[in-house]
């Protein structure tokens, strides 16, 4: 697909560690300095042209009045064709959207429809994994993830 673009090798690999500790529930939170990142997944049965893939949500929560919201929140597209968990050539991750509450801001980055990755939004994909890698790379620095 052209325009499909994915997190660079060093956010790879810190996203494996979290998936790694995700293993197969539902979801798994990690202490930060601030307030915890909950990682978990949303779906199981997404196809693009890199293999099938899972989605993940990836964020900190907030408690309001109203509910339990994002802030901020990222779903992410996994594509996980590794024969070893130490593979992380033949991982990709691709954002597929960026919310935050407070801000009343949410944006897709890629068109999921009937379970297919369909279509991407290049400018928005380019800064969500601008995002996605600068906010990995920080919890990395925050957080035990092994």
């Amino acid at each position: 697909m052209k325009y499909l673009k994915y997190l660079n090798a060093s956010a790879t690999e810190i996203f494996s560690r979290l998936l790694k500790k995700l293993k197969k529930d539902i979801y798994t939170s990690f202490a930060t300095n601030d307030r915890d990142l909950i990682v978990a997944m949303y779906d199981e049965y997404i196809r693009t042209e890199l293999g099938d893939a899972k989605l993940y949500s990836m964020g900190h929560f907030i408690q309001t009045p109203d509910g339990i919201f994002p802030e901020p929140e990222m779903l992410l597209i996994v594509v996980d064709n590794r024969a070893t968990p130490d593979a992380v050539d033949d991982l990709y991750i691709i954002p597929h959207l960026y919310q935050q509450y407070t801000e009343s801001y949410y944006h897709e980055s890629t068109i999921l429809q009937d379970g297919f990755l369909c279509s991407v939004y290049p400018e928005a994909l380019i800064e969500q994994v601008n995002i996605a890698e600068n906010w990995l790379a920080r919890l990395d620095e925050e957080a035990a993830f092994d």
